[in-house]
C-alpha cells in the first residue's frame, strides 16, 4: 500500500503521513482503553464494529493490542482537542488523541484505513485548521419530521467527517410561505407554555391508497422530547451540539400566542410580531424559556453555547396569517419604546439577552452579522459601533460570536465580503450557497 493511497483513503486528509516499513497482520485483537474521556466507550465500539465486519476477533486474550489512550501534543499542533496520532507497528496499534475529540478521530481513521486484515506499519499525524466544524441545521422541511434515529444516524454520519459542532435551530419563524400557515416551529416542550406546540406538515402520494396524503403531527422531537438525548449521543462522538432559539428576528410564534408582550403598532395594538422590549413581561417570558432550556437540556450535557439569532429584524408582509398583505413590524410603538431608536431598540435588547445568557453560564453566544450590515430601505443602518461599544461596556467581548452567513454562488453576489476581523468579535461562517 502506496502513501497517496492511505492518504486518499482518511477523511480529511491528515496533515503527516509516514509509511515506516513492514506490516501487520490482525488475527485476533484486543482493545485497551486507558483514558476515562466521554469519547473513549464510542471510539472503541467503532473499532470493534470494523474489526468484526473483516472478520477478526476481539476478545480479552487477543494476539494484537490497540491501544487508546490521551495524550500530549507535539508543538506543532493546533487545535490539540481536535487532533491526533494514529501508530501502526509490527507489534500492535498505538490509538493517541490530544483531546476529547481527538480520541474519537483516532478510531474514525483506523476504521477509514482498515481494509483487509493486514495493514502497513505508518504514522499519522492530524489537526483540523479550524477549531470549530459543523453544520446549522436550519430547516422546516426535512429536519421537522426527523425521528430520533435519524438524528443520531446523521450524528453519526457528521462524526465520521471529523466535524465537531452542530447547531439545531430550534425555534424560529418565518412569513406565510407554504400551506396558507405562517412558518412557526418549535423542536422542544416548554414547560408551562402548552401554547407553543407546532406541528409538522407531511405530504405524499400514496401508491397504495392511490391518493396524496397530508398529514399534520407534532414535531417527532417535541412529542418524544429527545433534544437532551441527541446532545448526549453527540458529545459521546466528540460532536457538540447546541441550539439557536430566535429572539427579536424571525420572531411571530411567541407574541401571537402571548400578545401582551408583542410589539405594539402606532395605536397600541400587538403587531404579533417582536417584542414590547419596555414590558418587564417580555424578559420574565423570554428568560424563563432561555433558562428552561440550558438547566434541562445544555449544562447537564457540558454543553455552554446557544444561538440567539437577532437577524433580519425588519419589517415584513404575511407574517400574520389572518391578514397576509398587512405590512408588520417587530419595532415597538409604544410610548415608552417609541423613546429609542430603531438601532438602539435592537442593541440593548441584543446586550440584555446576551448578558443573561452569560449570567446561566454560556461561554459561546452566537449572533447573526445582519444588523452589522447596512441592509438599505429595509434595514436601520450599520449597528455594528453601537453594538460593538454596549458588548464592551457590559463585558460581554468573551462570549459573543458573530456569525456571518450569505446565500450565495459567486464572491460577487455576497451579502458582505468581510467578517469585519477589525471590530475584535470571535466569528464564524455559514456559506451557504441555498
Amino acid at each position: 500500500m502506496t502513501k497517496e493511497h492511505l492518504m486518499t483513503q482518511i477523511f480529511p486528509i491528515p496533515k503527516k503521513v509516514e509509511l515506516t516499513g513492514g506490516s501487520l497482520k490482525l488475527n485476533s485483537c484486543r482493545i485497551d482503553v486507558q483514558t476515562d474521556v466521554i469519547t473513549a466507550e464510542t471510539a472503541a465500539q467503532l473499532i470493534e464494529k470494523k474489526l468484526n465486519e473483516l472478520g477478526v476477533a476481539v476478545c480479552e486474550n487477543g494476539e494484537t493490542i490497540i491501544t487508546l489512550a490521551l495524550g500530549e501534543a507535539p508543538a506543532e499542533v493546533i487545535n490539540k482537542d481536535s487532533a491526533y496520532c494514529v501508530e501502526i507497528t509490527a507489534d500492535g496499534i498505538n490509538l493517541t488523541g490530544f483531546g476529547e475529540e481527538g480520541v474519537y478521530y483516532t478510531a474514525v481513521t483506523l476504521t477509514q484505513m482498515l481494509e483487509s486484515t493486514e495493514m502497513p506499519c505508518v504514522n499519522v499525524l492530524d489537526w483540523p485548521d479550524i477549531p470549530s466544524r459543523g453544520h446549522f441545521v436550519e430547516c422546516r422541511y426535512a429536519s421537522d419530521l426527523m425521528e430520533k434515529q435519524d438524528w443520531m444516524d446523521m450524528i453519526d454520519e457528521i462524526a465520521m467527517q471529523k466535524c465537531n459542532t452542530v447547531t439545531v435551530d430550534i425555534y424560529n419563524c418565518w412569513v406565510v410561505q407554504y400551506d396558507s400557515k405562517v412558518s412557526e416551529y418549535l423542536y422542544i416542550p416548554i414547560e408551562g407554555h402548552p401554547e407553543l406546540q407546532t406541528t409538522a406538515i407531511s405530504k405524499y402520494y400514496s401508491p397504495k391508497k392511490g391518493h396524496w396524503v397530508r398529514e399534520e403531527k407534532v414535531h417527532p422531537m417535541a412529542a418524544e422530547d429527545f433534544f437532551g438525548e441527541i446532545i448526549a449521543y453527540g458529545r459521546k462522538r466528540g460532536v457538540k451540539i447546541f441550539p439557536a432559539f430566535s429572539s427579536y428576528g424571525h420572531n411571530t410564534l411567541i407574541p401571537r400566542k402571548n400578545s401582551n408582550v408583542s410589539a405594539k403598532d402606532e395605536f397600541g395594538e400587538p403587531t404579533l410580531s417582536g417584542f414590547c422590549t419596555s414590558n418587564p413581561e417580555t424578559y420574565e417570558l423570554l428568560f424563563g424559556i432561555y433558562d428552561y432550556i440550558i438547566d434541562k437540556y445544555l449544562l447537564p450535557n457540558g454543553i455552554a453555547s446557544i444561538g440567539a439569532g437577532l437577524d433580519e429584524v425588519w419589517a415584513e408582509v404575511g407574517q400574520n396569517p389572518d391578514d397576509i398583505f398587512n405590512l408588520t413590524s417587530p419595532w415597538c410603538q409604544c410610548p415608552a419604546c417609541r423613546k429609542y431608536t430603531k438601532g438602539e431598540l435592537f442593541v440593548n435588547h441584543a446586550v440584555r439577552c446576551i448578558k443573561h445568557l452569560k449570567e446561566k453560564g454560556m461561554k459561546n453566544i452566537g449572533m447573526a452579522c445582519d444588523m452589522l450590515i447596512d441592509h438599505g430601505p429595509n434595514g436601520v443602518g450599520e449597528l455594528s459601533q453601537m453594538l460593538l461599544q454596549k458588548i464592551k461596556e457590559n463585558d460581554l467581548m468573551d462570549v459573543v460570536t458573530i456569525t456571518w452567513w450569505t446565500y450565495a454562488d459567486l464572491p460577487e453576489k455576497l451579502m458582505f465580503q468581510s467578517t469585519r476581523p477589525e471590530l475584535g468579535f470571535r466569528r464564524t461562517a455559514f456559506p451557504w450557497n441555498g
